[in-house]
């Protein structure tokens, strides 16, 4: 079967077969009625677009690559941010068209050049590109075959093109929640050396800052281990704290158990706020205060922008864009020991 075959059947030129398939938004309109009959001729007779006839044609494979990062022993699919960002993410690219190839970039795949041949050998248009590689260079080499490169959830300095959460923003309204329920020894357990921790350390910074308190900071992981081995070296480092801020949910609820087994009580002898808004912060008991990454969002907001950055480049304009966190507060944090009533 040909795009000629179907256009003998629909009665129209091959041309305009061609443009309903393809999606192309040209000036000549192509009626809903045509449309729609072209269409319906093709699922009939069970004909479906060649991807490389796609290439030739448009220029476009219509496919995005979801590139991730995976340190060592890590399992990319057991992170719920990933989830919530792909069930978002593909569903909005496949209402443009296109499709998603999900690629790990472990150590070999970097090693084996893999990352600059998907680029190179055209099999997809653009990439999502989600977290950082350790190697900078890794994704200076990607930039450099200049095809769109949109950067989602985490931030990096090498990247013009990125739509990611405000974690100052985030940060600083959590810090900002516990100083209104008149904590001011305030603990904040960052997750590394990372973009992200240093954007929610500031954030943290200035609420404590414009409070007139004195910052507490240790740098521990983004894990439940770290929370529950942190939780005691905060406490006993500094026996006034009130409140700990963990690097996200996962680590937050590691602190909760630890503080428990300790005989300490949450919020009523301490509080506890988490990160992310992931399942972590609601399993717990109590369930605990956090921000939410808004992966939704960002998924669609990345799809939309890729699709645009890939068919119209030319019009298209990269830019950061900062998704706001929105302070989810729960049982886990509650009016300071020495201003209750």
């Amino acid at each position: 079967m040909s795009l000629r075959d179907i256009a003998r059947e629909a009665g129209v030129s091959v041309s305009t077969v061609s443009r309903v398939l393809s999606g192309s938004k040209t000036t000549a309109k192509i009626s809903d009625q045509t449309r729609d009959r072209i269409l319906k001729i093709c699922e009939n007779m069970k004909f479906h677009p060649n991807i490389h006839y796609r290439r030739l044609h448009e220029g476009l494979s219509r496919v995005i690559a979801f590139v991730i990062p995976v340190p060592a022993r890590s399992i990319m699919f057991f992170d719920e941010n990933v989830g919530s960002f792909l069930s978002a993410l593909e569903p909005r690219l496949a209402r443009h068209g296109f499709h998603i190839m999900i690629m790990s970039a472990t150590a070999d795949f970097l090693a084996e050049r893999q990352h600059l041949e998907i680029l190179r050998s055209h099999a997809v248009d653009g990439v999502i590109l989600w977290d950082v590689f350790r190697d900078d260079d890794a994704l200076r080499e990607m930039i450099a075959e200049g095809k769109p490169i949109l950067k989602a959830a985490f931030p990096s300095d090498l990247l013009q093109d990125q739509i990611i959460p405000d974690n100052f923003q985030g940060t600083y309204d959590i810090t900002r929640h516990l100083i209104d329920q008149g904590h001011s020894e305030i603990a904040h357990v960052a997750g590394g050396h990372t973009r992200i921790d240093h954007e929610r350390e500031a954030g943290y910074r200035k609420a404590i800052e414009d409070a007139g308190y004195k910052p507490m900071l240790f740098e521990g992981e983004f894990s439940f281990k770290s929370g529950y081995e942190w939780a005691e070296r905060v406490v006993k480092k500094h026996p006034k704290v009130t409140a700990i801020m963990a690097a996200n949910d996962s680590a937050a609820a590691g602190c909760l158990r630890r503080l428990k087994e300790m005989g300490l009580r949450v919020p009523d002898d301490i509080a506890i706020t988490g990160f992310d808004g992931t399942s972590h912060s609601l399993v717990t008991e109590p369930p605990i205060t956090t921000a939410a990454l808004q992966l939704d969002e960002i998924g669609k907001q990345a799809a939309d922008r890729i699709v645009k950055a890939v068919t119209n480049p030319s019009k298209y304009k990269p830019q950061i864009t900062k998704i706001t966190m929105p302070l989810i507060v729960r049982e886990s944090t509650a009016q300071a020991v020495e201003q209750a009533t």
